[in-house]
């Protein structure tokens, strides 16, 4: 064995100079050079396309006309990075602030909303630089979860404002700044919300910082005392709450019986696991940790129409989803049969659809898929 291992090193390195020899240099400004286009999201109507673009050494927000294909920058940033954005209407915007010039993202706090044409701009959340300039040195985190139903201008907003431990969340008014907190009466030490069909906080999980243990907090109403339903200490199996569909049942991650975590229905009734919805048996759907604070991508049908779950996305030897609706499962088959090699990901059913194609060759292709016609068509390439 030791001789064949010797025969197989001298193979190898008798080799890599012939192989150094084919391999072509890449310049160092390639490897650090930013991204040309990220974060690609339709506005809800499909006519304008939003976009994070690098302005002179920063991320900043863009927005293209479809039909007209011309590009307008909605921010300037220069001291901080737009971290991530999303719809709320047509017309609004809303987005966090981060500093990205590392190899990762560090949030700092600032929250901002802005409409289409550069008008009506409104900070949510003072960014950390300037609290700590003020003399204030906890570290806040504001996530934006989504926007409200039903209104135009409201969203959620998940912020560790009220203490620095615990994570509340607030419903906040994108034109007039004001917060109304939904989640006074925490059980303390949140780490992660979920919530019902009209938003009431019926789960939690909880970490203790000291004990280091993780607990499942339920609910059956907005009035009705919390439950401790389940507790764990590091490395033991957990449950996890991770979402409602509209008819009230809960879903869980849990590992319990199990060597990967999966998804599963939970009985309210007896307070217990209950059906197996999807499980892998080589990978994790979410990263284990102490309090169960990974969540596991679950796919619904559309924001306002959440009934049942149409699959799940999570990281195996590649990023992978399973669809559990055909209509679904049709529409991937189609693209990974037009697309193949590559890891093809929409959203929503549409007539329309945003896809965007990736590899380990290619950073990234967007394209416009038409589900009438089952036509595929480029729409803007990723640089490297």
């Amino acid at each position: 064995m030791h001789k064949l291992i010797r025969v197989l090193l001298g193979v190898l390195f008798t080799a890599l100079p012939i192989m150094a020899a084919q391999a072509q240099e890449i310049p160092v400004e390639t490897i650090f050079k930013k991204a040309e286009y990220g974060s690609i999201q339709l506005s809800p109507n499909g006519k304008l396309l939003g976009a994070v673009v690098p302005v002179k050494g920063r991320f900043n927000l863009a927005i293209m006309d479809m039909d007209k294909r011309s590009l307008t920058r909605l921010t300037g940033l220069d001291q901080t990075d737009v971290a991530g954005y999303f719809w709320i209407g047509n017309e609004r915007l809303v987005f966090s602030t981060a500093d990205r010039q590392g190899f990762e993202s560090r949030g700092d706090g600032g929250l901002y909303a802005i409409n289409v044409d550069g008008s009506n701009p409104r900070e949510l959340s003072k960014p950390v630089r300037d609290g700590i300039a003020e003399g204030r040195y906890i570290v806040r985190s504001v996530q934006p979860l989504g926007r409200v139903r039903g209104s135009p201008d409201e969203i959620y907003v998940a912020s560790n404002e009220r203490s620095a431990d615990t994570i509340d969340i607030f419903k906040v008014n994108t034109l007039t700044g004001k917060k109304t907190n939904i989640t006074f009466d925490s059980p303390g030490s949140v780490q992660r919300w979920v919530f019902d069909k009209d938003m009431v906080a019926r789960a939690a999980v909880s970490q203790d910082r000291k004990s280091e243990k993780g607990t499942f907090y339920y609910r059956d109403g907005d009035k009705a005392p919390w439950q401790k339903l389940y507790e764990w200490d590091l490395l033991e199996d957990e449950i996890s709450p991770q979402v409602f569909d509209r008819s009230g049942k809960l879903y869980v991650s849990s590992n319990v019986g199990r060597n990967t975590i999966a998804l599963f229905e939970y009985d309210l009734v007896n307070k217990k696991l209950g059906k197996l919805v999807y499980g892998d048996d080589t990978f994790d759907l979410t990263a284990p940790t102490v309090w169960g604070g990974g969540r596991i991508g679950v796919r619904f049908s559309s924001e306002d129409d959440d009934d049942v779950i149409m699959g799940i996305s999570y990281t195996a030897e590649k990023s992978k989803t399973v669809w559990f609706d055909q209509k679904y499962a049709a529409v991937q088959a189609d693209l990974d049969r037009a697309i193949p090699g590559s890891i093809n990901r929409f959203g929503v059913l549409k007539d329309q659809m945003l896809v965007t194609s990736s590899s380990d060759r290619n950073p990234g292709t967007l394209y416009m898929y038409d589900r009438t016609k089952s036509s595929l068509t480029e729409f803007l390439r990723f640089s490297s």
